[in-house]
Order: C-alpha cells, then sequence, then structure tokens
C-alpha cells in the first residue's frame, strides 16, 4: 500500500503517523503552567548570572523531552557605577539526556544538521531525573564560588525565550519523571529570578545600537538574527545548547 505521510500534530507538534489532534495522546494542555520564580531584575553586584539553554525533541512544552542542556555562569563584578560580567569558566554544566521515550524519526532527521541528536548518540546520556539535580547542584556551587551565604542566594537564571519554553519543559519533564520539581530544585539551589532574554529586546535597547536598527532587529527576531547582526556572521554550531549558550 502507499506509504502514509506524517502531519504534524497540532497539540503536541510532532510529525506523526499514528495520531491526529483528536487521538494525540499527550496532555491536552490541561497539566497546570508551573508558577514562575520571583521576577526580580534588578542586578546587584555578587549576583550570579546561569545563562542556560536546552533542546529538545518538540516544540511544545508541555510534552517536549531535553536531549541536551548547557549552564555558564557569570558574577556580577566591578563597581555600582562600572559594573560588569565575571566569567566563571569553571562552573560551565554541559550534558546531554536520556528521553524517556525514543525521539522520533522526525526530530531526528531536524536535528541531523543541527547537533545530530539521534537516539543511538543519547542511549548511554544520563536521564532527566540525575541531570536536573546536576545541574542544580551546579547552580549551588556557582552560588557558593561568589561567596553567597545561605539566605542570601542572589542567582538568576538567563535564557532565550526561556520563560515561555525552556523554564516550562523542564518543570513539565521533572514533574512527570521524578519527585522534585525544576523550579523547586533552583529554588533550594539560590534561585531567585528568571530574565527572559526576548524581554530586554525592546524598543529602547534596539534603537540604542544602530547594528541592531539595522538589521532590522525586534522582540520576535531569534538568536540566530541577532548573532548575525552583531558579528557579521551566522551562529557557528546553532541548535546544540552549548553553542547557543
Amino acid at each position: 500500500g502507499a506509504v502514509k505521510k506524517a502531519t504534524q500534530c497540532k497539540n503536541c507538534f510532532r510529525w506523526t503517523t499514528d495520531h491526529t489532534l483528536r487521538s494525540c495522546p499527550y496532555p491536552k494542555a490541561k497539566v497546570l503552567e508551573p508558577k514562575p520564580l520571583a521576577v526580580d531584575q534588578r542586578l546587584s553586584l555578587g549576583d550570579v548570572l546561569c545563562f542556560f539553554d536546552t533542546e529538545t525533541d518538540s516544540t511544545n512544552a508541555y510534552v517536549a523531552q531535553a536531549i541536551d542542556i548547557n549552564l555558564q555562569f557569570a558574577k556580577v563584578g566591578g563597581t555600582l557605577e562600572s559594573p560588569l560580567l565575571e566569567v566563571m569558566s569553571d562552573m560551565e554544566y554541559d550534558s546531554l539526556i536520556k528521553p524517556k521515550t525514543p525521539i522520533s524519526e522526525a526530530s531526528v532527521e531536524w536535528h541531523s544538521d543541527k547537533g545530530g541528536y539521534t537516539n543511538e548518540k543519547l542511549k548511554n546520556a544520563s536521564n532527566l531525573r540525575t541531570v536536573a539535580a546536576e545541574a542544580a547542584a551546579k547552580v549551588l556551587a556557582a552560588s557558593n564560588a561568589a561567596g553567597h551565604r545561605a539566605g542570601e542566594r542572589r542567582v538568576f537564571m538567563m535564557g532565550m525565550n526561556s520563560n515561555l519554553y525552556d523554564m516550562r519543559l523542564m518543570q513539565f519533564g521533572t514533574i512527570r519523571i521524578t519527585g522534585d520539581t525544576w523550579h523547586g530544585l533552583l529554588k533550594d539551589a539560590g534561585v531567585c529570578g528568571v530574565i527572559d532574554l526576548m524581554t530586554l529586546m525592546k524598543k529602547p535597547v534596539i534603537t540604542g545600537m544602530p547594528t541592531l536598527v539595522a538589521a532590522k532587529i525586534n522582540g520576535k527576531s531569534n538568536q540566530g538574527k541577532i548573532y548575525k547582526a552583531l558579528f557579521g556572521e551566522d551562529l557557528p554550531d546553532a541548535h546544540v545548547a552549548k553553542s547557543d549558550v
């Protein structure tokens, strides 16, 4: 018989031949969205920024499985008049993640020139429970390295589109798989807020940078376009967590 053509399910956003929107086996937005961490975007000297990114097998944060994660840290140093970011190069965390269920052929194909993620490549990676705990431990280690004390920790998660996607997918993923939650692990590690870089791409910032104006950058521009506008070249190894960070 004729080969059935894959279509993209409008609920889980997976390319599939075995179900439709009506018969989709994944949650239909009934999972309560995680409450965001307390948002405080005013940085102080000594604060730690955790720049992070994930790669996944779906664009739907409710059902996506994280397959790669990277965290890199910087401390707010300098003076109140001239603050600067001090990179904490020895605090990086990078790990592939073994998904609970195999990633689809469509996802493998999409990633073929974007990290080359396959089930074979991921089969020996740690699972989400382990990776989430290790990532939170690295956040706490960075906080300690910055001289923070218990009860006075100020670490901010920072990512591109992180509020709408990465924070949510990690929260839903840990809820499904572990007894802990991503937000709970981070809060215990000293995270007090989340800063989505997309919220910084507003008119006052853009108009102050002629290169962004010339490239017609706006609040909906992806990081690849922003990177090319600033550095005049394509983002190397795009859609690999470490490169995107």
